[in-house]
């Protein structure tokens, strides 16, 4: 599992969570997700493979988002901002996992993204 780490302001401290963005109103959704495997990670995946949609809050939003799986990619140089500072770990399933339920990943949408994974594969076996 691809994990970066982003100094929060709002916390004022490292978050680590899966790479992750938002998309233009027009945008397809698997190309956002590519740009921002990119853009953070250094990554480019062969392929995505929607694991789920959900809404972080319908009481605050309407706006939903969708969970993405990259497969098969490649490692290249991260394409950030100037002033963006990311650091990135490649660590296993079980790692992120762990990380998620004691509390060093603490962002919610990665915590979806590990649950729906785990809970995906598990359902098939």
């Amino acid at each position: 599992m691809l994990l970066v780490g982003q100094y929060r302001h709002l916390l004022r401290e490292i978050s680590w969570e899966l790479p992750g963005g938002g998309a233009g109103p027009d945008e397809d959704p698997r190309a956002a997700a590519q740009r921002e495997l990119r853009e953070e990670g250094g990554y480019r995946a062969g392929r995505f493979d929607l694991l789920t949609r959900f809404f972080p809050s319908k009481r605050v939003s309407r706006r939903g988002g969708l969970l993405l799986r990259g497969l098969g990619s490649d490692a290249g140089r991260p394409a950030r901002d100037d002033d963006e500072f990311i650091e990135r770990r490649v660590v296993p399933l079980a790692d992120a996992v762990r990380m998620a339920v004691e509390g060093e990943i603490t962002e919610s949408v990665s915590k979806v993204t590990l649950l729906q994974y785990l809970a995906g594969r598990n359902h098939r076996g």
